[in-house]
């Protein structure tokens, strides 16, 4: 082999190395209130204690899981989170006006949308989940694509159309008859997941950034951080999403 073919073949092992994410093994727990019947509480009159407010120390407030292991010994876990703040109580009831609290300081069409919030709205609310299923997305003349193979965190706006790309590769390749089933649905998992996977490990990534501001101090850095570098950030996501693939 030419030492220019060889160093071409390592090239894209390299690429394809570093495009392969990493499984997440992350796990998200939310707290809830425990508590009695407060009827049968009194009828046996029992002494009920309140405690509050609580504040936590800053070791503790934080997204991961702190665990003590001994008086001055704490682990931080790797891959145990909380799935919201600590402090946060959202109840479903209180939705619209957080949402609409949230979108306030936009305007256009958003600003249409919070206005139309109210307790009848369907709002979910629940913990981001990513998922990037290990290649390939097919076994024998089953195959997967869309949210089934993939699923990314919002931060680039590219799940649908990573689903639609999806969809096409895979028609196409049903359709090529140049060859076994198994070995075309092949085609499309090998296809489809090097892009797929940039997407996920840079959304992620962003995400993962953006979950950990915790105090007023660190939101003021990251506005400013990204001020400065999302343009760039989005201009070479750009350059490689808009390459043509069909």
């Amino acid at each position: 082999m030419k030492p220019g073919l060889i160093t071409l073949a390592l090239c894209a092992i390299m690429v394809a190395g570093c495009l392969s994410p990493r499984k997440d093994d992350s796990k998200f727990y939310v707290l809830s209130p425990v508590g009695g019947d407060s009827s049968t509480a009194a009828s046996s009159r029992q002494i009920l204690l309140g405690l509050g407010p609580v504040k936590l120390p800053d070791y503790l407030d934080r997204k991961e899981v702190v665990t003590r292991f001994g008086p001055n010994r704490v682990e931080l876990s790797s891959v145990d989170r909380w799935a919201e703040p600590l402090d946060a109580d959202f109840k479903g009831q209180d939705y619209a006006e957080l949402l609409k609290a949230r979108l306030s300081p936009y305007g256009s069409y958003v600003a249409d949308v919070a206005a139309s919030l109210d307790a009848n709205s369907d709002i979910v609310y629940s913990p981001i989940e990513p998922m990037m299923l290990p290649w390939p997305w097919s076994r024998g003349r089953v195959v997967l694509g869309g949210d089934a193979a993939h699923t990314f965190p919002p931060h680039l706006t590219q799940g649908a159309a990573m689903a639609a790309e999806d969809g096409y590769i895979l028609a196409r390749e049903a359709l090529a008859d140049d060859g076994p089933i198994e070995a075309r649905l092949m085609q499309y998992s090998q296809m489809r997941y090097a892009r797929c996977a940039f997407v996920y490990t840079f959304a992620y990534q962003w995400m993962l950034d953006e979950q950990s501001v915790r105090t007023p101090k660190q939101l003021v850095a990251a506005r400013l951080e990204l001020a400065a570098n999302m343009p760039a950030r989005l201009a070479a996501s750009d350059r490689i999403l808009n390459e043509r693939i069909f």
